[in-house]
């Protein structure tokens, strides 16, 4: 901790072996310094690994790598801009589709599910869709008003699902948004960057 200034102080002159006392006059106020207000990264950032987190950053990127290959193919599914406000979806079943862009013609796959739930305070997002299962958590992107899912990938239909960091290479990072009213996407980014999956969630019929 800093110490006041006394009023006298003794300054050591050692060329002449003696010391002499100066007073010291006060100081005219100097300026505050301006206040800097350095705001927390987001959660996300916080829970992602550095690769994890450059390949969202990449994102705009790689869809329009990938986006080059789809043959023509349109919709707000495909569209990188078609993201809307309130991407938080309610929690229950949904029926899945899932399409590869990065081949000519784009890759579909076989319908699923998807299960939003909720833990906590937090949503979670299973994925029995695409060429693999999926499960995570969804996290809040205030600054880009979506969500970003963190989760791990596994072998369909039955591979075990881990905890997000505890297989770098199972480790699965997406951006989740909602598209229309009662529809929603999951676009995740390749490692390569080469490819982007496109998972699309409508509400399931109730039985």
């Amino acid at each position: 901790m800093t110490r006041p200034l006394p009023r006298l102080a003794c300054l050591l002159l050692p060329f002449a072996g003696l010391a002499a006392c100066a007073e010291l006059r006060p100081h005219a106020a100097l300026p505050q310094a301006a206040s800097v207000t350095v705001e927390a990264p987001e959660a996300w950032r916080q829970a992602a690994t550095p690769a994890d987190a450059a390949l969202l950053d990449k994102l705009p990127e790689t869809w329009a790598r990938a986006s080059a290959g789809r043959g023509g193919r349109r919709g707000a599914l495909v569209d990188p801009r078609a993201g809307l406000a309130r991407a938080a979806p309610s929690p229950g079943a949904y029926l899945c589709r899932f399409v590869s862009l990065g081949f000519a013609p784009p890759r579909a796959r076989p319908d699923g599910f998807c299960f939003v739930g909720v833990e906590g305070e937090r949503l979670s997002l299973t994925v029995e869709a695409g060429p693999e299962r999926l499960g995570g958590y969804l996290f809040d992107d205030k600054a880009n008003a979506c969500l970003v899912f963190l989760g791990t990938a596994a072998p369909r239909p039955r591979g075990v699902l881990r905890g997000y960091g505890e297989d770098l290479a199972a480790n699965v990072i997406g951006l989740f948004e909602r598209i229309g009213p009662f529809r929603y996407r999951l676009a995740v980014p390749s490692r390569d960057g080469a490819r982007l999956g496109l998972y699309e969630m409508t509400p399931a019929p109730v039985q």
